[in-house]
């Protein structure tokens, strides 16, 4: 499962989007990069665009046991927006969404059927783009500081 992320530095924010099937290899090895590479305040993870036919309830709960050990290097403000639309993927990203809670992390997760309630939630002052332009790759370049 290919992940590509933009960074916004400016409005903190990660904005990735995923491809092809989802293991739990490769969300272990996104979370680790998250975690010591590409740290922001807020995340969009696009799922659209992936199955998940070969997760289990268990790496979800791994997932989150992972995120919990680093739960003090991220803001507590901080919010994660998880975007799917296929049933089994959208069912997946709740369960995350509940076990997430369950361990009483600090920061706000939720899990949208759309881009645009999902950017919505992030940051509702923020200008809208189209839908597509996230497939174009039109909206986020990478900021330097």
């Amino acid at each position: 499962m290919p992940i590509e992320c933009k960074i916004d530095l400016n409005r903190s924010l990660l904005s990735c989007m995923a491809t092809g099937e989802l293991t739990f290899e490769a969300l272990n090895v996104f979370q680790k990069k998250y975690f010591e590479t590409y740290m922001t305040q807020n995340v969009i993870l696009d799922l659209r665009l992936i199955s998940a036919n070969k997760l289990v309830t268990g790496d979800i709960e791994a997932i989150v046991e992972m995120t919990e050990m680093k739960k003090d290097l991220r803001p507590a403000n901080s919010k994660t927006a998880i975007v799917a639309t296929y049933p089994l993927v959208y069912g997946l990203a709740r369960m995350y969404g509940v076990f997430f809670e369950l361990r009483e992390l600090p920061w706000e997760l939720e899990v949208f059927n759309s881009m645009g309630k999902a950017l919505d939630w992030i940051d509702p002052d923020d200008m809208r783009v189209p839908e597509d332009a996230f497939h174009s790759h039109r909206v986020f370049q990478v900021a330097h500081s």
